[in-house]
């Protein structure tokens, strides 16, 4: 079945074989020896066949990084990230911009 279809079929609204080509970029700037402010940025540089002919994903991700171990030479983290994501699926009957969390 062709994903991105429009004609209101529930069994077509998900593409589990494409994933359209992006652009991640991440600026950070530390302002405590263990802490980080983040943001994420993901640009799409292939359209997804799910969303409308004019949108391309747009992604921000703003966020603070916590260094676990400043004494050692592989040095773990964990973030935190507050997710706005911006793409006009054609499906979604509802608002185009969605809010998540993420911890990692």
């Amino acid at each position: 079945m062709p994903c991105g279809d429009s004609s209101g079929n529930a069994s077509k609204r998900v593409c589990t074989h494409i994933l359209p080509f992006f652009l991640d970029l991440q600026l950070s700037y530390g302002f405590h020896p263990r802490l980080d402010f983040i943001v994420d940025l993901r640009f799409a540089v292939q359209r997804d066949p799910a969303a409308s002919p004019d949108s391309h994903e747009f992604a921000l991700a703003p966020g603070v990084r916590y260094w676990l171990d400043q004494g050692v030479a592989l040095k773990f983290y964990v973030t935190g990230q507050a997710i706005y994501d911006y793409t006009d699926y054609i499906q979604c009957r509802r608002a185009t911009s969605r809010f998540a969390t993420l911890t990692a």
